[in-house]
């Protein structure tokens, strides 16, 4: 299914909603079972022509539609109405009292300043959309009541209405309130204002297959698109207190899948990890965030941290003393045991990426990004000796079981990299490296022992002829595999490996 398709029930099957494919240069009208195309010059004439109540289907997509059309009033039977990308503005209260049938209603990208509580009153209402409203700043009370019993999909994401508690907002206004009463949403997509707003008992929140709650606590906000099967929080501005948003949110975020820090100040992802519940969380992103440390809190963690966490990323993150700190002891289980994919982004402190003692924990790792990350030395440090050495869990480990499954290597602006490891590694699945822009890095961890499913090696020509290798036989048996940029554009495509 397309990342922008909605299910909803229709007329007890499940039917497929996709704004995309309905978006049309032209007005659509269907008449019974039958789909009529029409310019829209003219269009009032030929459903003049027709029974009005006939008329299921209209679609006035990029039609330059900046109020609405009167001869619409009279179709009772309309079941759906594509209203997106026009300039629209505003939409008269009376328009809705006639429309008793509406199932769909796709307002996205218009100029909509207000949404008026007659909305409120379709009660067969299966989907509204309202993505990329930025001028809505005005919902009135009651447009999302309960009366609207049947409605699936609320999608406003990039909507310009911040939903508040009662006695936040002025009166007249729709609150958070209101939103507990649609029992029968599958797909939900809004944007808070604060962390005390989710003082609201939110158990109704797992309900629905997915939502999308985007908390924000200064002017800045800034909404990602994202897959509608899933259930994604991103909040903003957060001042570092994860005990109070454990206490606000927990029924929220511990059904959350996808979980976005965004100019936050934290401890690390164990202090989250200590003060909330997030065992289903699949990705996790800490973005323009102040932290000191990102995994771990040194010494020996004593519980599986992230167990289903698939996905980890940090981009622009400041004051970062290291990523990977303390290993799980025994019997506490490993940490990060299904992370697929490991990526850091403009993180300038860090001078390394992996302890070597941490490798453990990464069975399931699959691809490993950095790029721009000007002060880094080496990507996993060598191996801790001596009295300091951290508790490793399973001591018969030997280097055949270090990141078994790693395939990607891509390492990107890292001006002062000289080392990926100095601990010898076998690479049993790696298949490709990329390297760019990272001049100082002479040698690659590789020889005619290791990484034998290695099939691609992606860099500039010069790079690749100032590399050091243990013998002439050994860089002959890699050239194979070496392919040059032609342009620095290629380092953004994905590896081509045969």
């Amino acid at each position: 299914m397309h990342a922008g398709t909605w299910k909803i029930r229709r007329n007890g099957k499940n039917a497929r909603y996709c704004p995309r494919c309905c978006s049309m240069d032209c007005v659509l009208v269907r008449r019974w079972n039958k789909f009529f195309v029409q310019s829209d010059i003219g269009l009032s004439k030929m459903i003049g022509q027709w029974k009005q109540e006939s008329i299921k289907t209209v679609s006035f997509a990029y039609g330059g539609l900046s109020e609405m059309p009167n001869y619409l009033a009279g179709c009772s039977r309309l079941s759906t109405l594509f209203l997106q990308d026009n300039p629209l503005k505003k939409i008269p209260k009376e328009f809705f009292l006639g429309l008793k049938e509406l199932r769909v209603l796709d307002l996205s990208r218009t100029n909509l300043e207000s949404l008026p509580s007659e909305v409120g009153k379709l009660i067969n209402l299966r989907l509204l959309n309202l993505t990329d409203t930025w001028e809505l700043k005005s919902i009135e009370a009651g447009a999302m009541s309960s009366r609207l019993s049947s409605l699936e999909v609320l999608d406003m994401n990039g909507s310009g209405y911040t939903w508040k508690l009662k006695g936040e907002v002025e009166e007249g206004s729709a609150t958070l309130e209101e939103l507990v009463h649609l029992e029968c949403l599958s797909s939900l997509q809004i944007c808070v204002n604060s962390i005390a707003s989710l003082h609201l008992d939110l158990t109704w929140l797992k309900g629905p297959r997915s939502f999308y709650i985007y908390i924000w606590t200064d002017d800045l906000r800034l909404h990602r698109f994202q897959e509608r099967n899933e259930r994604v929080v991103e909040l903003h501005g957060h001042g570092g207190d994860f005990k109070q948003l454990s206490k606000c949110g927990e029924e929220m975020l511990s059904i959350a899948t996808h979980l976005y820090f965004e100019g936050c100040l934290m401890n690390g992802i164990w202090e989250v990890a200590k003060s909330i519940q997030l065992h289903r969380l699949k990705s996790l992103s800490i973005e323009k965030c102040r932290v000191k440390r990102l995994v771990g809190r040194g010494g020996a963690i004593q519980h599986c941290v992230l167990p289903n966490l698939e996905e980890l990323s940090f981009a622009r993150v400041t004051d970062v003393e290291n990523i990977w700190e303390g290993i799980v002891s025994n019997g506490g289980g490993r940490s990060f045991p299904k992370l697929r994919k490991f990526s850091v982004f403009d993180c300038h402190e860090l001078k390394s990426l992996i302890p070597y003692d941490f490798l453990q924990q990464l069975d399931n790792l699959e691809e490993i990004s950095v790029d721009y990350c000007s002060d880094m030395e080496e990507i996993i440090t060598a191996k801790v000796a001596g009295e300091n050495t951290l508790e490793i869990v399973a001591t018969n480990l030997v280097d055949t079981n270090i990141l078994p499954k790693l395939r990607i290597l891509r390492l990107h602006r890292l001006f002062n990299l000289k080392c990926v490891c100095k601990d010898a590694l076998t690479w049993p699945s790696l298949e490709g490296i990329e390297v760019s822009e990272s001049d100082r890095l002479k040698r690659l961890p590789l020889s005619t022992c290791n990484a034998i499913k290695l099939r691609v090696i992606r860099g500039r020509e010069k790079w690749w002829e100032r590399l050091e290798w243990e013998d002439d036989d050994t860089k002959l048996h890699f050239q194979q595999h070496f392919k040059a940029y032609k342009s620095q554009l290629e380092r953004m495509l994905p590896f081509d490996i045969p």
